[in-house]
């Protein structure tokens, strides 16, 4: 009851919020409403079917990415479901669920450039792989672009120290670097057990 509750209260805030980060050749409201409602139902579930709610809104977040919508806080819903995907699931299942997430939130970086308000190209010229073996999961990204020189003067954010550190809490490695050909390629590998 609380779910449907909470649920309820973020769809009805959330509408208007995500109206306002629909691209102009979309229906602004109509979109807002199914996203929205994409991200808030499945939270309802997701007690009693927590992976499929998961995966209904990650497919709804992933919606988002293609159609270039961007994503608001009602997204943390995600991370409701993640939770609860990791409480109550084995290993494999919430590190896959945990590997999703990221691979959202990487898309997202490559897509946005880390700022809403640009809508660059980075999404075009980007890779993303996700390998799942018996005994790793392997996920790699890469972009054909300038590689790490061009962010040489910015700063304020922990991204790849970040990465490092998650994937080491679970036993994994990372490597970042000049990828085959140019631009640059985060590899993370992490291992599976059951």
């Amino acid at each position: 009851m609380i779910d449907g509750a909470v649920a309820a209260a973020v769809f009805v805030v959330n509408v208007p919020v995500q109206a306002a980060y629909v691209p102009e050749h979309l229906p602004r409201y109509p979109v807002a409403l199914l996203v929205s409602a994409g991200l808030c139902l499945p939270y309802v579930a997701r007690r009693n079917h927590p992976v499929a709610s998961f995966a209904a809104m990650a497919l709804v977040s992933l919606a988002q990415l293609v159609l270039g919508v961007l994503p608001t806080w009602a997204n943390a819903m995600l991370l409701a479901g993640l939770h609860t995907v990791a409480t109550g699931r084995d290993r494999r299942v919430s590190i896959t669920a945990a590997a999703v997430v990221e691979l959202g939130a990487v898309l997202a970086a490559l897509r946005w450039g880390g700022r809403p308000q640009t809508r660059g190209t980075a999404g075009e010229h980007g890779g993303v792989s996700l390998r799942y073996g018996e005994d790793a999961l392997d996920l790699r990204v890469s972009d054909d672009g300038r590689g790490a020189g061009a962010q040489a003067g910015r700063s304020g954010g922990h991204g790849l120290v970040g990465i490092r550190e998650r994937v080491a809490a679970y036993g994994g490695s990372v490597r970042c670097g000049p990828a085959d050909g140019g631009g640059f390629e985060v590899v993370a590998a992490l291992p599976v057990r059951s």
